[in-house]
């Protein structure tokens, strides 16, 4: 993780999301930008215990939740119950959940730390509050990267039996071949920077980022959500105690997790009610295939074109209306909902397109949406 690659520049990619519409060079003024609403789901299992329990203030904190073995797994930060006021409140320790559906939830009984003070409990010896967990990239040595947040001395009985050492406040590296059994990375933090641990295994330029994590499974994506019926350190002291004024019992059981579904990659759309055009600069021809994450609404279709741009610079405009084969009357329509559906022309090949010549891209939108385009 030391040797990251630097991101250079990336002008026209090959997989572009409309949550950017830089790359609009012309549009009509019925096309719009659309941030769709994902789906809310209630889980269950998740729940925090019941009083002086491992989990009794926060069962299920920010974590990370991967579908591995033919499962959801979660790994998850846990806040035991209150045993003094004058504790300190910011003591996270690390939970295990698994689901069969990534709604219904259970905690097993690990039994590897903690038994004797929580029989029955679901932790493991990762100190901190675990943001993340990731599949890293090969040659790493493990199955599993865990980065945690540590504020507070090894916890007594749980962390504490030598496996891990804590230097101070930070994030540490962890490895793992079962996801269950964590062995320390970095002896000292990595980075001293405050609440913020989230890894991100960009494979495509072989590094690692510091950054939020979305759960993809299928054709939709997962974010594991935590709320709370107070507001972030109600109830704490700038010390990190607990104020004396508000029952400790009034402190537990107040966090629930949810799910926010989507289709993936639908964070934002390029939309029109009725029919209406746009086009985009996308460079030279990068595949021989082009997809698009689109949906349409009632008889709403989606059609394409390809023009020549009139010069290779950024927002210049296209040459002509399309090049031979590649017109909107040459497109065969897309209507329906999906996330990689083919871009078709009739007499004309995606491949055929010239190598030499950079590109404009044309929608035509009618009662529909189009959040992502991708050369194959």
């Amino acid at each position: 993780m030391q040797k990251n690659k630097t991101l250079g520049p990336t002008t026209y990619p090959k997989r572009h999301l409309f949550l950017d519409i830089d790359n609009v060079v012309e549009w009509d003024l019925n096309v719009f930008q659309n941030f769709p609403k994902p789906e809310r789901l209630e889980t269950t299992g998740l729940e925090c215990g019941p009083p002086k329990s491992w989990d009794a203030r926060v069962a299920a904190g920010w974590g990370t939740v991967l579908y591995d073995e033919g499962k959801f797994r979660g790994w998850v930060c846990c806040m035991p119950g209150i045993g003094s006021l004058k504790e300190n409140c910011d003591v996270w320790l690390t939970g295990y959940v698994e689901s069969e559906d990534g709604i219904h939830w259970h905690k097993p009984d690990l039994k590897i730390t903690g038994q004797k003070r929580w029989p029955g409990n679901n932790l493991m010896k990762l100190p901190g509050c675990v943001m993340s967990v990731v599949r890293p990239l090969p040659g790493a040595g493990c199955k599993f990267l865990a980065l945690t947040i540590q504020t507070a001395p090894l916890y007594s009985g749980v962390t504490d039996d030598g496996s891990c050492e804590f230097h101070g406040g930070g994030t540490y590296l962890f490895g793992s071949d079962d996801g269950l059994r964590w062995r320390q990375i970095s002896k000292y933090p990595m980075v001293q920077h405050g609440d913020w641990a989230c890894l991100h295994v960009d494979h495509a330029r072989k590094r690692y980022l510091l950054y939020h994590k979305i759960l993809e499974h299928g054709d939709e994506q997962w974010l594991f959500c935590g709320g709370a019926n107070r507001d972030h350190g109600w109830g704490i002291r700038p010390d990190f105690t607990l104020d004396p004024a508000i029952p400790k019992e009034a402190q537990e059981r107040v966090v629930r997790v949810f799910v926010a579904r989507s289709k993936r990659d639908r964070f934002a759309s390029l939309a029109s009610n009725q029919k209406s055009c746009f086009d985009v600069e996308i460079g030279p021809q990068q595949g021989d295939a082009l997809t698009i994450n689109a949906l349409t609404r009632h008889r709403g279709m989606v059609r394409l074109a390809v023009a020549e741009q009139r010069n290779p610079l950024h927002l210049e405009l296209r040459k002509s209306d399309s090049l031979p084969g590649f017109s909107f009357d040459d497109c065969i329509p897309f209507s329906g909902d999906e996330v990689k559906a083919p871009v078709r022309f009739r007499k004309a090949k995606i491949a055929d397109l010239p190598k030499d010549k950079f590109l404009i891209l044309r929608f035509e939108v009618s009662a529909g949406e189009v959040f992502e385009y991708e050369w194959a």
